[in-house]
């Protein structure tokens, strides 16, 4: 009997991690793989058929890690693209779209739906300064309030301001520490 979908994404962040080691000087195995079980949505991946992505065998630290962060081969993408975000990673995508609404605004601009996905994806996948959502582990007590502030919070609140801004000083705010909490 072979490894159910849960089991494959397991597998695969372990392997993954693993290689990372030896590919990136800093990365550690176990907080690696903690992360990318939580960023794969590992423990949803019930039904996920893993075939394709495990038939690839990226074994080269060039293929893996180009520039030092990890690039999941493109056999790969559908079985990820097939696990739900979980209520926790949700919330927090439409924390950071309201952010970016409220940002576009700030700028002048109107809210169109490209512009706010073309800031979410700035915000969430900027590594430094950003808000890491398949990171976000739960939804805290301040959802709400910070849902309920993000609309009417002064322009310069908003971190570097314009579309632009990451909305990481926002989450970090009284008014939003509290919404969601990350994976370390």
């Amino acid at each position: 009997m072979g490894l159910d979908g849960v089991q494959q994404c397991a597998s695969l962040a372990t392997e993954l991690c693993m290689s990372g080691v030896s590919c990136v000087a800093a990365n550690q195995e176990f907080v690696c793989e903690s992360q990318l079980k939580l960023e794969l949505g590992c423990e949803r991946a019930a039904g996920v058929n893993w075939a394709a992505c495990a038939q690839v065998e990226p074994n080269t630290c060039s293929a893996l890690f180009p520039a030092g962060a990890l690039v999941l081969p493109d056999a790969c993408l559908p079985p990820i693209q097939g696990i739900p975000l979980s209520d926790a990673q949700t919330k927090c995508y439409q924390l950071v779209d309201q952010l970016c609404t409220r940002s576009l605004e700030c700028a002048g601009r109107a809210a169109t739906s490209l512009d706010v996905q073309s800031c979410e994806d700035d915000v969430t996948t900027n590594l430094k300064d950003g808000i890491p959502c398949l990171l976000a582990a739960s939804v805290g007590a301040g959802y709400a309030q910070c849902a309920a502030a993000i609309p009417t919070v002064p322009c310069v609140d908003l971190g570097a301001g314009g579309a632009g801004g990451s909305g990481a000083p926002m989450m970090q705010s009284p008014a939003c520490a509290s919404a969601i909490t990350f994976a370390p």
